[in-house]
């Protein structure tokens, strides 16, 4: 299975509601996940499915880069902000082959990110906003997964 594990483009500081959940993507933001949507089709991505939390910069980042996948989303409440790893592996778990796209926050996605590939007591992936981190994994237990590519549109 290949995972595609994506932390939320850059966001506001601030939401008009002041609820931390309503902050919404940047222009800046908005490109990366263009980017990274057109990055991940040119990898062989489209019709990937996409789950993402329900938060509005998440949501944001998700249709972005479907939509250049031709892919669906799914929010689910596992991906929201505070969300535990031991409730994202099942949904991982359910998709095993194929490909999946997952899209959340930090620190839950470095440290999905971390676990899958070098196992317990280890987070040596720190995903910024707006990037990626893209795993190749057959058995969905700590430390088998591959680090395929690390994905982040330039800073220029």
């Amino acid at each position: 299975m290949e995972l595609v594990i994506v932390r939320h483009g850059k966001a506001e500081r601030d939401s008009f509601s002041g609820r931390d959940e309503d902050r919404e993507l940047t222009t800046r933001g908005r490109n990366q996940a263009s980017w990274l949507g057109e990055t991940l089709s040119k990898a062989g991505f489209d019709g990937s499915l996409v789950l993402s939390s329900r938060a509005a910069r998440a949501i944001q980042t998700a249709t972005l880069l479907a939509e250049r996948l031709g892919s669906p989303v799914e929010e689910v409440e596992a991906l929201m902000l505070g969300g535990q790893i031991s409730d994202v592996l099942p949904l991982v778990e359910s998709h095993e082959s194929g490909r999946l796209v997952l899209v959340g926050h930090n620190p839950m996605v470095s440290l999905l990110a971390s676990l899958l590939t070098n196992g317990v007591g280890y987070c040596d992936i720190q995903l910024r906003t707006g990037s990626a981190a893209l795993i190749q994994i057959e058995d969905i237990v700590p430390g088998a997964g591959t680090l395929q590519d690390l994905l982040r549109m330039d800073d220029d």
